[in-house]
């Protein structure tokens, strides 16, 4: 999943520098926040890449920023039909923010299934029983 971590930051990284560079109105600095954001999840992945303890805090601290920017980001989708046809105000932004929710779910559904699959196979401690 470390791997995965470092290509979603990777193409957030991609996504921030296109929106930055491509539009009409280009060199908006928050054009830049997937990029910075892409930055973030680099490390995280890097870290991951450490001892199982820590990379299952890293993997949670990753999920958990994933889940924040599909909150920041996923009205976005909404407004893909403007942009489509044309009657959005800024397509560039709609376009950047929505592929920035669409990478998030898909990071954050690759990373649920992970954390399951790890659980069923014995990858991550099982609570202890009480009694």
């Amino acid at each position: 999943m470390a791997n995965v971590t470092i290509a979603y930051g990777l193409l957030l990284i991609v996504i921030g520098a296109l929106g930055y560079l491509l539009p009409a109105d280009a060199g908006q600095p928050t054009a830049l926040i997937p990029a910075y954001c892409g930055a973030v999840f680099l490390v995280l992945g890097a870290l991951a890449k450490g001892g199982a303890k820590r990379r299952k805090i890293v993997m949670h601290i990753a999920v958990l920023l994933g889940v924040l920017l599909i909150v920041m980001t996923i009205t976005a989708l909404g407004g893909l039909g403007d942009a489509f046809s044309g009657e959005a105000e800024n397509a560039a932004a709609i376009y950047a923010r929505s592929a920035t929710a669409l990478l998030s779910i898909g990071f954050v559904a690759l990373a649920v299934r992970s954390f399951i699959v790890a659980r069923k196979s014995g990858g991550m401690a099982q609570p202890e029983a009480r009694g």
